[in-house]
Formats: structure tokens, C-alpha cells, sequence
């Protein structure tokens, strides 16, 4: 028997061909049937794994599109990768969708939440548990931090992640200081698979009220649609990764967030952004964000801690540093690693 790094097995005897000609292996744990090598293959010593394991910082992104099982829900390789998601309720969380690439974005999500936290604190697979707050925000129960070891847990006291999804890519970002939020947003054309194309202005009336009148002068100052959607994109995904950093979701009125935009010089479309909330800027917040492909903008955003808007407190009880360094805001991350 081999076992692999996220603690299943396989049987290393039993491999065979599909009718298409790609190998396939047989799972024993934790369910049975075929699967392709492709979905079990480790990447071993890669730069997106060290970066993690070293600083706490991830900035991932995975082409949710490009996965196409036979069977889809019903076939292995799902089993397979659901049955690793722990928890009764976020695996229910997986199948309550009823399109199909819902539930691949939905399955995405949780596993690269994960596996990510596994490698920033050290822990085994099986010992990461994702709790949500009541706003639905992910965080790392504390009983899974607490089997980090000692050195760990003091360079990553505040170690959290935020996930995204929409049209092609599912995202996840995290950190080990400040609290992070991201979010992606896709063109239309993705976002609605396959429905015809929305009129930019129709769709630009039903959002009047997200944005400010300085926002809409930015989105306006090109003529074409396409241009003016994509700019629209920018504001949309750094409202959401802000929120969403913070915790209390669409609860916050988007419209009271004005972002200002400074693209950053270069070949690729990137920038930064700054924040103001009821007309104060918040100096201690940073926002990133960059074209990822075809058209989908992502956002990350990091903030302090004790901006984080928490019901219940439970999310906040796992943060060890309640007040951070200026010096951690100012450290950037803005590589993006991606797979398809």
C-alpha cells in the first residue's frame, strides 16, 4: 500500500488504463474505486508549498474549469476528494448546489482551505477543522491551532484565510499578521454560463447604489462597454475582499466603501487601493488586486485585526496578536500561483 501526503491510500498494484488511455489507481481510503493519477498527483518541493510553509502567506488560484469527470458528482475522483472535507456540514455545503460547476467551486474551496492551513501551521490533514463565523466567514477552529507547535503558532499568531470563487477560478488567500479578505470577480460571459451577455448599462443601473459618484466617473471614463465593465470589476472585488476581511459580509453596505484605484506600471493589468468608510480613509488597510485571466480581477485585501466583526467571538479567539506591527502591513505578497 502507498499513502499519500493527505493521508488516503492507494492500492500501488492495481493500476490500469481508462478507455481514453489515461492511468488510473484504485482507492481504498477513504472511499473505493478508480481515479486518475492526474487527481492524485503532488506537486513535491514547489515555490506555491514553500511560501506557505515559510511565511503563512498563500495567494492561490485554481482553474476550476478545466476538470471535467465523467461522471461528475458521481464519479470517484469526487468521492475521492469530498470525502476529505472532514465535516458533515461542509460537505453538505458541496452537494446543496445543484449545478454542477457549483459544486466543483464549492469542493475547490474547502480543499485548498485545507491544505493550506495545513502547511502554514504544520498540522496533519485529518487534524484541520474550518469552522464559520456567523456572518459565514471560514476560519481554523481553535482546536486545530492548538496542535501547532510552539514556534509556529508564535510566527503565525494571527494565521487566517479567505476564499473566492466565480466564473473560471476558485482562490484562496491567507496570512499570518493581519486579517485578509479576497475576492474574484468574473466577466459576465463566465459568471453566467452560457445566459446571453447583460447590457452594460442595464446591469450598471441595477448597481447604482455600490458605487460612489467618483468611483462611476472612473468606471465611465472609457467609452467601451467592455472596458467600463472591467473597471466596474475593480471596485466590485475590493468592496467584497474588504468585507469580507472583515467579516460581516454583504451586512455592510457596500456603497459606503470608496476605493481609489492606482494601477501599478507594467505589461499585466495589477493595482493597489486605498479605502475610505463614510468618507474616512482607513490608512491601515491595503488592497492588491490583478488580472488573473480572461478577464477575472482578484483582490486581496489585509487589515488590522481589530476590525474584524465577529457575532460570536469565536473567530476573533483564535487571533494571538489582537494588534499589529505597522511594519506587517506594509510586507507584500502579490504572487499568484495557478493551476488548471
Amino acid at each position: 500500500m502507498t499513502t499519500l501526503a493527505v493521508g488516503t491510500r492507494c492500492s500501488g498494484a492495481e493500476e490500469a488504463l481508462s478507455a481514453a488511455g489515461s492511468e488510473r489507481v484504485r482507492l481504498v481510503k477513504p472511499v473505493a474505486g478508480w481515479a486518475s493519477k492526474k487527481c492524485l498527483r503532488q506537486v513535491t518541493s514547489a515555490a506555491w508549498e514553500a511560501a506557505v510553509v515559510e511565511t503563512g502567506m498563500a495567494r492561490w488560484a485554481v482553474d476550476s474549469s478545466a476538470w471535467h469527470p465523467k461522471k461528475q458528482d458521481k464519479s470517484a475522483e469526487f468521492q475521492f476528494l469530498l470525502a476529505l472535507i472532514g465535516e458533515e456540514s461542509e460537505r453538505k455545503g458541496v452537494t446543496q448546489y445543484l449545478r454542477w460547476e457549483d459544486r466543483v467551486r464549492a469542493l475547490m474551496s474547502r480543499l485548498l482551505s485545507r491544505r493550506c492551513s495545513a502547511l502554514a501551521l504544520g498540522l496533519k490533514q485529518a487534524d484541520v477543522t474550518v469552522a464559520r463565523t456567523k456572518g459565514r466567514k471560514p476560519y481554523l477552529s481553535q482546536r486545530s491551532r492548538s496542535l501547532s507547535s510552539l514556534d509556529v503558532a508564535e510566527a503565525k499568531p494571527n494565521f487566517n484565510f479567505n476564499v473566492s470563487h466565480e466564473g473560471q477560478y476558485v482562490v484562496i488567500a491567507s496570512e499570518p499578521f493581519c486579517v485578509c479578505g479576497v475576492d474574484v470577480a468574473a466577466p459576465d460571459q463566465f459568471r453566467r454560463s452560457g445566459a446571453p451577455e447583460q447590457d452594460v448599462e442595464k446591469f450598471f443601473g441595477t448597481m447604482r447604489d455600490i458605487l460612489s459618484k467618483k468611483e462611476w466617473a472612473y468606471v465611465r471614463r472609457t467609452p467601451e462597454p467592455a472596458a467600463m465593465a472591467e473597471r466596474f470589476r475593480y471596485f466590485w472585488s475590493c468592496k467584497e475582499a474588504f468585507t469580507k476581511a472583515r467579516g460581516d459580509g454583504l451586512a455592510f453596505g457596500l456603497g459606503r466603501a470608496e476605493f481609489d484605484i492606482h494601477l501599478r506600471p507594467g505589461p499585466k493589468l495589477a493595482f493597489d487601493a486605498t479605502v475610505a468608510v463614510d468618507g474616512k480613509r482607513l490608512d491601515n488597510w491595503r488592497f492588491a488586486g490583478e488580472e488573473l485571466d480572461n478577464g477575472h480581477i482578484v483582490t486581496v485585501a489585509r487589515g488590522p485585526p481589530e476590525d474584524i466583526i465577529d457575532a460570536q467571538g469565536e473567530f476573533k479567539a483564535t487571533i494571538g496578536h489582537q494588534r499589529v506591527d505597522k511594519a506587517h502591513f506594509c510586507v507584500e505578497f502579490n504572487h499568484w500561483f495557478g493551476w488548471s
